[in-house]
C-alpha cells in the first residue's frame, strides 16, 4: 500500500509536469492543501518535503512554497545549468527573454563551435534572474545544423531541459572560463543595477560526438553571484 503522503505528492507533482502550477508560482498552503486532498498536515508536510528534496518545488522563509521545476534534474544538469544550479541554491530562477533571432555565425562564435561563417545559429539573449532579482545577462549561440528549428517558446524556461529532453542531445564535455570584469553602462540600465564588479563565466558545450554546439556567455553581478563547486574524486 502507498503511504498517503506519496499519493498526495504524486498528485501535486502532477498539476506541475501538467502546467496547472507554473514555475515561480506560489503553492496553496498546507491548510488549503489538507482539505483538497483530505488529510493531516503531517501528510502534506511530508508531500511537500519529498517534492522538495526532489527539486520540483523550492521553500522561501517568511513567503511559502513556490514551484522550480517540471522533473528532477540529472548530473549533467547540476553542472553547467543555471536554472538547476540556482535552485540547489534555494532560489526560485526566472528569465526574461531580450532577443531571438537566427543568424549567421560571427566570427568569433564560428570559432568558438568549429563551423563556418555562413552557417546559422540562435542567438538568445536574456536577462536571468532569482526570486525576481536581475542577477545575470546571457547570451547563447546554438548551432541549427545540431539543434534544428528552434522557436521562442522552445526555450522559455530551461534551456538545457529543452535541449537534453526534448531534442535528446547528449552533453558530454564543456569548456568553461570565468574571468573578472566591470559592468559597463549599458548592460547595467539593461539589467536594472548599478555599476559593479561583475563575473564573465563562459562555456563551449560539446555533444557526443565531440562537436561543439552551444557557447554561451554570463555575466553575473558580483554582489550576489559567486562561484561554488564540488568535486569529488
Amino acid at each position: 500500500m502507498i503511504p498517503l503522503y506519496k499519493e498526495a505528492a504524486e498528485s501535486i507533482k502532477s498539476l506541475i509536469i501538467n502546467g496547472k502550477w507554473k514555475i515561480g508560482e506560489r503553492i496553496p498552503g498546507d491548510f488549503q492543501l489538507m482539505k483538497d486532498y483530505n488529510v493531516s498536515r503531517d501528510t502534506i508536510r511530508k508531500a511537500v518535503r519529498l517534492l522538495v528534496d526532489d527539486g520540483f518545488l523550492i521553500r522561501r522563509p517568511g513567503k511559502g512554497t513556490f514551484v522550480c521545476r517540471k522533473r528532477k534534474s540529472d548530473f549533467m544538469e547540476q553542472l553547467i545549468s543555471f536554472t538547476s544550479e540556482m535552485i540547489v541554491r534555494g532560489y526560485v530562477p526566472s528569465a526574461r527573454l531580450i532577443n531571438f533571432e537566427e543568424i549567421r555565425a560571427p566570427a568569433e562564435i564560428a570559432d568558438k563551435l568549429d563551423c563556418d561563417q555562413k552557417d546559422k545559429v540562435y542567438y538568445v539573449e536574456r536577462i536571468r534572474y532569482v526570486n525576481d532579482i536581475p542577477v545575470a545577462h546571457e547570451k547563447s549561440y546554438l548551432l541549427k545544423s545540431v539543434v534544428g528549428n528552434l522557436e521562442k517558446q522552445d526555450i522559455e524556461d530551461s534551456m538545457y531541459e529543452f535541449l537534453a529532453y526534448k531534442l535528446e542531445i547528449t552533453f558530454t564535455r564543456m569548456i568553461q572560463e570565468i574571468k573578472p570584469m566591470i559592468l559597463d553602462t549599458k548592460l547595467a540600465k539593461l539589467m536594472g543595477i548599478d555599476i559593479m564588479p561583475v563575473l564573465n563565466l563562459t562555456r563551449t558545450i560539446f555533444t557526443e560526438k565531440d562537436k561543439p554546439f552551444y557557447y554561451l556567455s554570463f555575466i553575473f553581478r558580483g554582489d550576489i553571484y559567486s562561484v561554488k563547486n564540488e568535486l569529488k574524486f
